[in-house]
């Protein structure tokens, strides 16, 4: 075609740098070719569609978001929850000007994504898919659907493949990836260690791993935190940037039985038992003093408590 590898990428991306006509180019041959866009790294547009909103990952990519909108902004959370637990003004401007942005888009996804400064391949979103993939593959299975259960897995194969890719020995964890800057994002997050959800780690990576996360759970009341106490980012209340989620230490247990860290796991498992007792079904946990945070008689909270409780049981 005469194009260059970063030419092709950014006209199959939607970048408006990129002409229409080399992009109308570049599509055709794709689609003789066969090409479909890779599903192995779920991408993201918006940062609340991985679940964690404010997180220091998007830091980066969201400094990108201007914080004018053009719907006002009139938050209703801070009405009862205390705003140092919340995402702060700012946050919330970037985030509604990108609902403005995709709605004058018609919320047409491939005009969002050409449009939008905030493009992220992201090891949380993918692992996770990837991990429920792999029980919807044995449901099909056990439905008798055999075309569409090798189609899953080959997905599932495909996702694992990224993940893989994405760990970094000098970090010792995992990292999602801007796709707007074409760099790592390394800003430590509870997502650096989902993808053991999906993956079955060599044992140098595996320890390393757990190294990793128990450096991040020394001296807490209550672990996992979601951004380590070590990072400039961390505050211990405000939601995706230091508190403990029970239902994210439900995944990590997961995947570190996945992987054999059976110890690790009933540790993480017993401390988020023993917090959510002392506390009550709060949405969040402090990890430095194991506070209950946010909002009360949090469902998921809930049933993380019913599942860790049955788990200590049977064992």
């Amino acid at each position: 075609m005469g194009l260059s590898i970063t030419t092709v990428s950014r006209a199959l991306d939607g970048y408006s740098d990129v002409s229409e006509k080399t992009r109308e180019r570049v599509r055709a041959a794709a689609d003789a070719a066969g090409y479909r866009p890779n599903a192995a790294a779920r991408r993201l547009r918006r940062p609340w569609e991985s679940g964690s909103d404010n997180s220091p990952a998007w830091d980066a990519a969201l400094a990108r978001v201007p914080v004018t909108t053009t719907t006002p902004v009139r938050r209703k959370d801070t009405g009862h929850v205390d705003a140092a637990m919340r995402p702060r003004d700012e946050d919330y401007a970037r985030f509604i000007h990108l609902v403005d942005l995709y709605a004058d888009c018609g919320w047409d996804p491939a005009e969002q994504w050409r449009r939008t400064p905030f493009k992220i391949a992201d090891v949380q979103t993918t692992a996770i898919l990837a991990r429920a993939s792999e029980d919807l593959a044995e449901i099909a299975d056990n439905l008798g659907r055999t075309d569409e259960a090798s189609e899953i897995r080959a997905m599932v194969e495909r996702s694992r493949a990224a993940l893989a890719g994405t760990w970094r020995d000098a970090l010792s964890r995992f990292v999602s990836r801007d796709l707007v800057s074409r760099e790592d994002v390394t800003a430590p997050t509870q997502a650096s260690f989902l993808p053991l959800l999906a993956l079955d780690l060599v044992p140098p990576r595996r320890e390393a791993a757990e190294r990793e996360m128990r450096d991040w759970c020394e001296g807490l009341v209550v672990a996992f935190p979601s951004t380590p106490r070590s990072s400039p980012q961390f505050e211990a209340k405000r939601y995706w940037r230091g508190p403990v989620w029970a239902v994210i230490n439900w995944l990590l247990i997961d995947g570190l039985e996945r992987n054999d860290l059976t110890e690790f796991a009933a540790d993480l498992r017993q401390g988020t038992v023993a917090a959510i007792e002392r506390a009550g079904f709060c949405e969040y946990f402090d990890p430095v003093t194991g506070e209950g945070c946010g909002g009360e008689g949090f469902s998921w909270t809930a049933a993380a408590y019913l599942q860790f409780t049955a788990m200590s049981a049977r064992q």
